[in-house]
């Protein structure tokens, strides 16, 4: 009877020490990765953003003003209707702030402003992967924005095929992927079109093929 119970106070002796080691191994492991944690860690929260030379950002500025011109969205005979804000590092078109538009208006700016970095990269040699993709550049969720309050400023039906036929020139030596509810004017040629059905029997379903 002795016997077994020194074997029970054995064990739980031996299960301690074992426990012991586990948690010491563990305390060491979590100390190294904190290390790591903290070498990976920024010496200072404070990003510098270069700002670049005035001209620069003017010839940046009338390609965003030229696309925006292309697809009829600011009237062709104003000049200098976009310029940057430093302040608020964006860029002012017909002498408003980009947040005084609806969605609809936003996300046109927006499509002209990262459009015109391909375009500016490619103008200057600059380093650019080749291809941008804009999510609903041309679609507005009016049930949304009533919701939230927005502006329900839906984008015209010239500033559409506008839209589609300037991009489908800009696209010769570089590609601009759209996706949107919009569909492009059935006369224009030069451009990848897919329907995505979201019905599996029909067609092509979505982006991603079964």
């Amino acid at each position: 009877m002795e016997h077994e119970q020194y074997q029970k106070i054995r064990d739980k002796a031996n299960a301690i020490q074992n426990n012991k080691k586990k948690l010491y191994d563990t305390q060491n492991r979590i100390q190294e990765l904190n290390e790591r944690i903290d070498n990976t860690k920024a010496t200072s929260n404070k990003v510098e953003i270069k700002k670049l030379p005035d001209e620069l950002m003017e010839e940046f500025c009338n390609l965003i003003q030229g696309l925006l011109e292309d697809w009829n969205f600011i009237d062709i005979s104003c000049e200098n209707t976009v310029f940057f804000n430093k302040k608020d590092n964006d860029v002012i078109v017909n002498s408003k702030t980009k947040a005084s538009y609806g969605k609809g208006a936003r996300a046109i700016i927006n499509s002209s402003f990262i459009i015109a970095i391909l375009l500016y990269c490619k103008q200057k040699g600059l380093p650019h992967p080749g291809f941008v993709v804009l999510d609903s550049p041309l679609t507005t969720y009016k049930e949304k924005d009533k919701r939230n309050n927005e502006k329900n400023e839906e984008v015209s039906k010239s500033v559409k095929n506008s839209f589609f036929n300037n991009l489908a020139k800009c696209s010769t030596d570089c590609q601009i992927i759209v996706f949107d509810n919009e569909t492009p004017p059935a006369d224009l040629h030069g451009i990848t079109y897919h329907y995505f059905t979201g019905n599996p029997d029909i067609d092509r379903t979505g982006f991603i093929p079964v």
